[in-house]
């Protein structure tokens, strides 16, 4: 990568790559690494990436999703002819719960945000972000 208006051919590095703040990142990796052996595992590192916004100094746990039929994190599934090439999707009529806002949905919004929120990051989530439609408040 070649920094924008730059005769030279050297690579544009992250204001926030300063020698301190890459300090700060190998310091806090270094203790999470500590308590991962003395502790013989770690509850976020597990199954996560650990992030910090230094200008926030705030850190977050990114939760990485295993994929079912992954060989070395899921369960994947015997080979069985019967069921090859079969959907793992089953459609089936359910009752309308949630009406409110206009739309018909088998359960409330609040119940969708807490099942899909383990998949939401900018890291490693399916779904990126979710932003609040304040226009959907007066609903």
């Amino acid at each position: 990568m070649v920094a924008q208006g730059s005769q030279e051919d050297h690579p544009v590095l992250s204001r926030g790559a300063l020698p301190t703040t890459r300090a700060a990142a190998a310091n806090l990796a270094a203790t999470e690494i500590a308590k991962w052996a003395a502790l013989g595992g770690h509850k976020v590192l597990k199954d996560s990436v650990l992030t910090i916004d230094l200008k926030a100094l705030e850190t977050r746990a990114h939760k990485v999703q295993k994929l079912p039929d992954c060989e070395v994190c899921g369960e994947p599934m015997k080979e069985d002819p019967d069921s090859a090439g079969k959907a793992r999707i089953f459609l089936e009529n359910r009752p309308k719960r949630f009406t409110a806002d206009g739309s018909h949905r088998v359960c409330r919004p609040e119940e969708t945000l807490k099942t899909l929120e383990p998949l939401i990051s900018p890291i490693t989530g399916t779904i990126p972000d979710l932003v609040r439609d304040e226009a959907m408040d007066e609903v």
